[in-house]
């Protein structure tokens, strides 16, 4: 079973980034879907962006991404110490919920 992380900072960073099945780019884990505090756990799709120069950092991590095996509709993930299951969106900015077990 996989653990992910909430990104609380910047969207841009590639911290805790993640693939989901049939969704482009790469999501990050964030809290409150349609309000700040509500409490919905979601992934949010982030856009490309091309650089100039890319750091080692960044080709690190598009090389993780190209391997990561993306998150599937369906599976249960840990996230803070207990257990959601991914139901996939699709290819939105707003791309999967994850639902208490």
């Amino acid at each position: 079973m996989r653990t992910l992380v909430v990104s609380e900072t910047s969207f841009i960073k590639n911290e805790n980034k993640f693939k989901v099945e049939g969704v482009t780019s790469d999501v990050s884990l964030r809290r409150g879907y349609k309000t700040e505090d509500d409490g919905v756990l979601w992934g949010m799709q982030h856009a490309t962006v091309m650089k100039a120069n890319y750091s080692e950092d960044d080709k690190l991590h598009n090389k993780s991404m190209r391997e990561y095996t993306p998150i599937k509709n369906g599976e249960t993930v840990v996230i803070d110490g207990d257990e959601y299951v991914a139901r996939i969106l699709g290819n939105y900015s707003s791309c999967v919920i994850f639902d208490p077990k």
